[in-house]
């Protein structure tokens, strides 16, 4: 009768191959992490900066602003009071201008008054002199004393006219003279008046060149545009540092809970580790039984071979003296030795059982019922597997929502539908069997992965962008 003969060694388990790559994963996962809080850190670091250096730059500005508004309010002043001032001396200068007018018209009126009357009483004592000569000439010698006293008076007479008329060519000439100098200071003052004047139109002039320059630059003033170009920078800066810290914030905590989440996963294969080498020591322990207990079924199938040969020993006829109880206590012991084969043969067939369900799957906790050990050892691995596969969704669920929050992120897309979908239930498919839910389990473990790493990619290039952002504002 020949018996199965089972292999002292064990074959390579997967399993070894499956932890090794999820302890490289676990060592990449917090280098990654690692390396994304030292970039926001650094982050917020810079943004502080910058925050700070913008706040100094725009109270620099406010002050230049306040001081050239200062400027400008002084300067305008000047101007309108300078304009006025302008104003009144000009009035002033036309109002001395017209009294002068006014005195030379009287002066001229006045001397043309006087001329005609010197004029007039010249010609009449030119006359009264010419007839008194006519009349002396006429009288002759016998009126010779009448004459002498007649010509000393007309003589004292003419000397007074004389005297008068000199007297009123002086008063002539100097009113000449004041004239010529009222016409003179009334010239000088008409070119005073003009180049006042002049004067006036240039600051005129000047002035609304410089009221045109200066609404052109309250409208168009570079210093406005830069503050409120600063203003709205500023605003969009600070709205993207909260928005990208508050993203930052939360795929650091995403990535905290997924590493609390592969630490769980980690214990969780650690145990299985352990109850799988405790399934091999029993499946060690189990094999070392098994081949004690084909040794003794060996031992039993000779001992049988033996009751056998003494049993046709004593068929034969030369032996029929033999008594007849050797027989029968022969019979029984062959009865007796094959039931025990027989139940050999089953707990062999049971350890077989028990074997091939634990190279299947990993051990279960050990239960009081030993014939129903190795169907609840099943279930239980199964159980544990979906478990796990469940937990290995839900991170690959949430690494997927993560790199879409990032894209949506760089596009400028709402983050909050987002958020609302980070914890919705992950639907898990009920695995029939335990290469399936390995096969799946690594699968949904290497999607997480891949997402993990377009999300680092993602993060460095909106790290690129911002930092090339800040290099152009600044």
């Amino acid at each position: 009768m020949e018996r199965p003969r089972f292999p002292h060694g064990r074959a390579a388990d997967p399993r070894d191959i499956t932890i090794e790559k999820l302890r490289a994963d676990r060592a990449t996962l917090k280098e990654r992490l690692k390396a994304a809080t030292d970039e926001n850190e650094l982050l917020r670091v810079r943004g502080q900066q910058e925050k700070d250096h913008f706040s100094r730059e725009y109270a620099q500005v406010e002050a230049r602003l306040r001081i050239a508004n200062t400027t400008l309010e002084r300067s305008r002043k000047h101007v309108e009071a300078t304009i006025l001032e302008r104003d009144v001396k000009i009035d002033q200068l036309q109002k001395h201008v017209d009294l002068q007018q006014q005195l030379i018209e009287s002066y001229r009126k006045q001397s043309s008054t006087m001329y005609s009357t010197i004029i007039e009483n010249g010609t009449d004592a030119l006359k009264k002199s010419m007839r008194s000569s006519f009349s002396r000439s006429a009288i002759g010698p016998n009126n010779q004393v009448d004459d002498d006293d007649t010509s000393s008076v007309h003589a004292r007479n003419d000397r007074d006219s004389d005297a008068r008329v000199h007297a009123l060519e002086q008063q002539v000439t100097k009113l000449f003279g004041q004239l010529e100098d009222e016409r003179a200071e009334a010239d000088a003052l008409a070119a005073h008046v003009d180049q006042q004047k002049a004067v006036n139109v240039k600051l005129m002039k000047t002035i609304k060149t410089l009221k045109r320059k200066l609404d052109e630059s309250s409208e168009k003033s570079s210093i406005e545009h830069m503050l409120t170009d600063l203003q709205g920078r500023f605003r969009k800066v600070s709205l993207e540092q909260e928005a990208m810290s508050a993203a930052l914030q939360t795929a650091n905590d995403k990535l905290a809970r997924a590493s609390d989440e592969v630490t769980t996963l980690r214990s969780d294969l650690a145990a299985k580790e352990a109850k799988l080498a405790e399934a091999s020591a029993t499946s060690t322990i189990r094999d070392s039984e098994i081949q004690s207990l084909l040794q003794k079924i060996g031992k039993q199938d000779h001992y049988i071979a033996d009751l056998e040969a003494d049993y046709k020993t004593l068929g034969t006829p030369g032996l029929a003296h033999v008594h007849t109880s050797a027989v029968h206590q022969l019979k029984q012991q062959v009865g007796r030795k094959n039931e025990e084969l027989a139940a050999l043969e089953l707990r062999i067939k049971q350890l077989e059982r028990e074997k091939t369900l634990d190279t299947r799957a990993s051990p279960a906790p050990d239960n009081d019922d030993d014939d129903n050990e190795a169907t609840a050892a099943s279930r239980l691995s199964l159980t544990d597997l979906d478990q796990l596969y469940t937990q290995a969704l839900r991170v690959e669920h949430k690494a997927q929502v993560i790199a879409s929050m990032a894209a949506s992120f760089d596009d400028g897309g709402d983050l909050n539908a987002l958020l609302h979908t980070l914890d919705d239930p992950v639907e898990s498919p009920v695995l029939t069997s335990i290469p399936e839910g390995k096969q799946q389990l690594l699968m949904s473990l290497l999607s997480a992965q891949s997402t993990l790493d377009m999300l680092s990619d993602t993060f460095a290039c909106t790290y690129a962008k911002n930092l090339g952002a800040r290099c152009a504002m600044q």
